[in-house]
């Protein structure tokens, strides 16, 4: 398991890199279709698209977290939904809700969306902050993340935004659409 000062750099060094990253854009590379929608029929994202989802998926795991604290037996909800842990059902499930999230913040400012970024990553220092050691250890069933634990879920949220800014990087560089 990581301990409480790895993930607290990791989440330091993905919100220097992301604020970075997104904070260069114009108004209007912030607006540009860059990648495909992981959803048949879904939309191009742009690179506010991603920012957006990267600020609802932490505040997704912050709700994961605290259900798994009060000892949710099904933390995340993904086998609640599809029944299964098999790893392409948990994929289409999450996919079609990145979509319904994109579509809820495609109208909402970049500087809203920064405003947010900040509150969240507060929340989710002072959510870690709350949590003892054993805390952070405890397992999560049907976490597809990590090592399964509490801990791997705080990891998770860095590695998703370095995840995204690697494909906004390739998409970007490449000046065409490219599939995530």
């Amino acid at each position: 398991m990581h301990t409480r000062d790895e993930i607290t750099a990791a989440l330091a060094a993905q919100r220097e890199r992301v604020e970075g990253w997104f904070r260069a854009l114009s108004a209007d590379e912030m607006l540009r279709p860059v990648t495909a929608s992981e959803t048949e029929g879904g939309a191009m994202w742009t690179p506010k698209d991603h920012l957006a989802h990267l600020v609802g998926t932490e505040r997704f795991f912050h709700g994961a977290i605290k259900r798994a604290i009060g000892g949710a037996e099904d933390a995340l909800g993904f086998y609640t939904q599809t029944g299964s842990d098999e790893t392409q059902a948990t994929r289409n499930l999450i996919n079609r809700a990145n979509e319904q999230a994109a579509n809820k913040y495609r109208a909402e400012a970049a500087e809203a969306l920064f405003a947010r970024l900040g509150e969240t990553r507060q929340a989710t220092l002072a959510l870690l902050a709350s949590l003892d050691d054993s805390q952070l250890a405890q397992f999560v069933a049907h976490s597809p993340f990590g090592d399964g634990t509490l801990a791997a879920l705080f990891l998770t949220i860095a590695q998703h935004a370095g995840m995204h800014l690697t494909w906004l990087d390739e998409a970007t560089a490449a000046h065409e659409p490219q599939s995530r």
